[in-house]
């Protein structure tokens, strides 16, 4: 299953450029070199608890998302060097 770790490591990257990435472009930068890549409805499911969880934000429609502060500081605690 898709680490919650690859989708904030993806956000923070786009973080740096521009901000915010479109759903499409997440899902497939997120899955890229996984061995069990989580696609369409279990990914949204993800993102959607990681917006419940402030790790992340996103337009109304969630057709673009963000790494929030919290979300940094998830990833800075949590992810493997």
């Amino acid at each position: 299953m898709l680490d919650p770790i690859m989708i904030l490591k993806t956000l923070e990257l786009i973080n740096k450029a521009s901000g915010k990435i479109a759903l499409n472009n997440l899902e497939i930068l997120s899955n890229k070199g996984q061995n069990e890549p989580l696609f369409g409805g279990y990914f949204i499911q993800l993102l959607r608890q990681m917006k419940q969880e402030r790790l992340i934000d996103s337009d109304k429609n969630e057709w673009y998302f963000s790494i929030t502060q919290k979300g940094l500081d998830y990833l800075k605690e949590h992810a493997k060097e």
